[in-house]
């Protein structure tokens, strides 16, 4: 099983401990719906990069207070059997296929409706395992993966049903787009900078601010979004601008370049 160490973040926890209104929420775990185990192991398949998928998992909305032995024991084996009943029932098919081993690197979407064709067997989960990863279903179509990464949960998830043979996935028309969510937290963290510098008393610069806008889910907006490059030495996440440069948002909320150009863009 991949590793879920450079998935962790210890701080998104620690926070949403704090604002946590759970009863004895000191003796409890704050814990994932969609798992760090099961995250791991799509990735090795969709291949984003380990920050953009740590920012993602530990999104507020994956996140939930639960006793200690369900964190750690219950949910951790139902999590094993998902991704062990996957490797033993969908991998075998996709590896027997030259075709479909290609789809699995390049196109999921194709390789999806492929499986469906060849009538593979659903994966029967008893209610327990049923309900947990029902759970893991509706909170990850909530959560802004890149259209790549989502693709390859629906694979993964479409195959399983419960007791009752009801399917346990089903595609929702309100997923948030993930350059749109980038930007609302862009957004996010320069109004946050700008109230710090109201309550110290320091001039505001007018040169170079982006005016923070309220942003609704209803609203249709069109945005390009600076890509994720990586995290430096610094701990500082890097960007990459439109025209290929790379840069961090400082603590004023502007950009700094750390490089001009980035060649693979």
């Amino acid at each position: 099983m991949a590793s879920t160490s450079p998935l962790r973040d210890a701080y998104a926890q620690r926070k949403y401990r704090e604002q946590s209104k759970a009863e004895d929420s000191d003796n409890k775990h704050v814990a994932h719906y969609f798992s760090l185990e099961i995250a791991a192991f799509i990735n090795k398949y969709a291949g984003i990069s380990n920050e953009t998928l740590k920012f993602l998992c530990n999104d507020a909305n994956n996140l939930r207070m639960v006793q200690a032995n369900t964190n750690l024991s219950s949910h951790k084996l139902i999590d094993k059997k998902l991704i062990k009943s996957f490797e033993m029932v969908i991998l075998p098919t996709v590896n027997a296929d030259k075709t479909c081993r290609m789809l699995l690197q390049k196109n999921p979407t194709q390789l999806d409706e492929m499986l469906n064709i060849e009538l593979i067997e659903p994966i029967r989960l008893d209610w327990n395992e049923a309900q947990r990863a029902k759970a893991q279903c509706k909170r990850v179509q909530k959560l802004p993966f890149p259209q790549h990464y989502r693709a390859f949960v629906r694979l993964f998830y479409r195959r399983f049903v419960d007791g009752k043979n009801r399917k346990l996935w089903h595609d929702s028309g309100n997923t948030k787009e993930f350059d749109v969510y980038l930007q609302r937290q862009r957004l996010q963290v320069k109004q946050n900078c700008a109230d710090e510098k109201e309550i110290d008393g320091e001039p505001k610069k007018e040169n170079n601010q982006v005016k923070a806008v309220k942003l609704t889910e209803s609203e249709s907006i069109i945005v390009s979004p600076d890509r994720i490059y990586g995290e430096d030495n610094k701990g500082r996440m890097l960007y990459i601008g439109k025209k290929g440069g790379i840069f961090y948002w400082n603590k004023s909320g502007n950009k700094t370049y750390v490089t001009k150009k980035f060649k693979n863009v």
